[in-house]
């Protein structure tokens, strides 16, 4: 259940923050989703264990799995558009 809840979270989150960054054209809101799955994910995947976020009852949502699933994708979509922006401006 809670692998789900990683990539529904992390793409909603990239999607929100290609709209808050309001980039031009689909290329930014697809590289923003794909970031936002893949960072909710890892940090879900390897942090969930120290928090004891390791699942339940099926069809029940985890608080800890949701709170990691957040801010691990904040921070992977914070790091990879700063890092994005540097590269453009050079």
């Amino acid at each position: 259940m809670n692998i789900v809840l990683w990539f529904a979270v992390g793409s909603l989150l990239g999607w929100l923050m290609s709209r808050v960054l309001s980039e031009p054209g689909r290329e930014g809101t697809a590289v923003n989703l794909t970031v936002g799955l893949v960072s909710a994910t890892l940090a879900g995947w390897f942090l969930s264990p120290w928090l004891r976020a390791e699942g339940g009852a099926v069809g029940r949502v985890d608080l800890p799995a949701l709170v990691l699933a957040v801010v691990g994708a904040l921070v992977g979509l914070t790091l990879f558009n700063l890092l994005r922006q540097a590269m453009l401006r050079r």
